[in-house]
């Protein structure tokens, strides 16, 4: 993606390094369009499939030990979509919904992080304002082309208030605190 300067490694694999927040905030909300656009026969569409698509259940090479605990992981980012009234019966996602696809992105950010969402406003809006649509070509191949959220309202429905290292992010009139897991404190 865009912005990549390189990789760190973790201990399951490595991981992408990004040149600013605004560049590895785009490349999260692309990658959750590719999780069920390119992916889909993988995820089916749904939060548990993204999810488990993201964080595999993997295995510390240095301990030999499970590394994602990818149950809990789908279970708070299961919370976070219903705290935010986003949640879909029967466990669909759908990337390109922006009420489900910012909350995704602001839980899942928290719980790769670390942090109640550290980010600001402007780099989330920055990023839904230009992620890209994947989509297949006729030759097979995957390419990204067009926005996936044109002419959105977020920037006028999104709040993110911090105190004490703990945000409470507005969502289109609803509020979520949210923890540094992902899910609502």
């Amino acid at each position: 993606y865009l912005g990549e300067v390189g990789t760190t490694e973790g201990l399951a694999g490595d991981f992408a390094v990004y040149s600013t927040p605004e560049w590895g905030m785009l490349a999260g909300s692309m990658q959750l369009d590719s999780y069920v656009h390119r992916h889909g026969d993988k995820t089916k569409g749904t939060l548990a499939g993204v999810i488990t698509r993201h964080a595999p259940p993997t295995i510390n090479k240095a301990t030999g030990k499970p590394e994602n605990d990818t149950d809990t992981y789908i279970k708070n980012m299961r919370a976070a979509l219903e705290a935010f009234g986003v949640a879909e019966k029967g466990d669909k996602f759908d990337s390109r919904n922006i009420k489900q696809h910012v909350a995704l992105l602001i839980a899942m950010t928290s719980k790769e992080s670390g942090k109640s969402f550290p980010w600001t406003k402007e780099t989330l809006v920055h990023a839904v304002n230009n992620a890209t649509r994947v989509w297949q070509r006729a030759d097979g191949k995957w390419d990204r082309k067009g926005l996936m959220f044109p002419d959105n309202d977020l920037a006028e429905n999104l709040e993110i208030v911090r105190e004490d290292g703990i945000a409470t992010v507005t969502l289109y009139g609803v509020k979520v605190t949210v923890g540094e897991d992902g899910a609502p404190a």
